[in-house]
């Protein structure tokens, strides 16, 4: 099933991407992804996300990019994804895949970091449900996260210095949906590196930037 929650608009490109520093349109982020389940047999996959060009429909005022999973087929072709980051002087704000096996990843709050990030600071965020879960369409779901840390992490043998780490979930809904959390580490030059997200069932998907081209 696939999940939308937010309306597309057609995609101006107006000033968008011209003064990216990490998300230039072009570059090609490769994660490794691996589904592990409570008993700890680990489904391995592979996204790639590619920053393009103004063209398609986008939300508005974002860089639109595309979700290509790699070994999930659509028609023959992998499996594609179109949506957007926000990549300006105050915050960098990227949608998470959130299709076939990531329909669950906007439950717990977007990765987004306020610049310069600042440690010990939270945030409130209210998702507003536009359609794809029947009885939550309209509704809102709140999220809630922390800045937690600046540390160094090592991700596909690369080490990453000075990350912003992140941890939220959301905190309504739990009756209907549970609790999902999400941690992830930002650097300043290759974006969102590492998301770990833990579903209801203790499930964990785990994002891991691979390679950057």
């Amino acid at each position: 099933m696939v999940i939308t929650l937010w309306v597309t608009v057609p995609f101006s490109g107006c000033g968008v991407s011209k003064d990216n520093k990490i998300y230039i349109p072009g570059t090609v982020f490769s994660y490794s992804a691996y589904e592990i389940s409570p008993n700890k047999d680990t489904i391995p996959h592979t996204i790639n996300l590619v920053v393009k060009k103004a063209g398609f429909s986008a939300v508005f005022g974002q860089t639109p990019i595309e979700y290509h999973y790699l070994d999930i087929k659509d028609g023959g072709e992998a499996l594609v994804e179109k949506t957007g980051i926000t990549e300006n002087e105050k915050r960098v704000s990227i949608h998470p895949p959130r299709f076939n096996y990531m329909t669950f990843a906007q439950i717990a709050p977007q990765p987004s970091v306020n610049l310069p990030p600042s440690v010990g600071t939270s945030r409130e965020i209210t998702l507003e449900v536009v359609k794809g879960w029947d009885s939550l369409n309209n509704q809102n779901i709140e999220q809630v996260e922390n800045v937690i840390a600046i540390e160094d992490i090592k991700v596909a043998e690369k080490e990453y210095k000075n990350c912003v780490v992140t941890e939220g979930s959301n905190v309504s809904h739990i009756d209907k949906l549970g609790k999902y959390s999400i941690k992830y580490w930002f650097h300043e030059e290759y974006g969102f590196v590492k998301m770990v997200y833990t579903k209801p069932d203790s499930t964990v998907v785990i994002l891991e930037v691979k390679e950057v081209k």
